[in-house]
């Protein structure tokens, strides 16, 4: 099959199911409920793609993700934009880990092995 027909195919596939909605929607009269259910959607999908990150942290350093879960939950209860429910907990656990880093002589902070995965250090 010629790759141009395959890739038009294939865009249209995708675009169609999220085209549809979209010119639809100011068409159906949602109830209150669904209004309500509506509003909440993006928080959700945001919770069941930040909780497995969650669980899978590094077991020595567990704190790190309940601390970045618990900002998202914050943010979120407080209706935040999705966004900010995003990025307040990355860019809050950058700057205690990078303090951290820098007061590295204190024995209460944690180890610089523990943040490996930021290519940054």
């Amino acid at each position: 099959m010629n790759f141009f027909l395959l890739t038009v195919l294939l865009s249209l596939s995708t675009m169609i199911p999220r085209l549809v909605p979209a010119l639809l929607v100011s068409k159906i009269h949602f109830s209150s409920k669904g209004k309500i259910f509506l509003q909440l959607l993006p928080y959700t999908v945001m919770a069941s793609l930040i909780f497995p990150g969650i669980l899978e942290t590094d077991p020595k350093h567990i704190l790190i993700g309940v601390g970045g879960g618990a900002i998202a939950v914050l943010c979120a209860y407080r209706k935040m934009p999705v966004i900010v429910s995003v990025l307040e907990p990355f860019c809050s656990i950058c700057f205690c880990i990078f303090s951290c880093i820098e007061k590295s002589q204190s024995e209460a902070c944690l180890d610089r092995d523990a943040f490996r995965f930021f290519p940054v250090l």
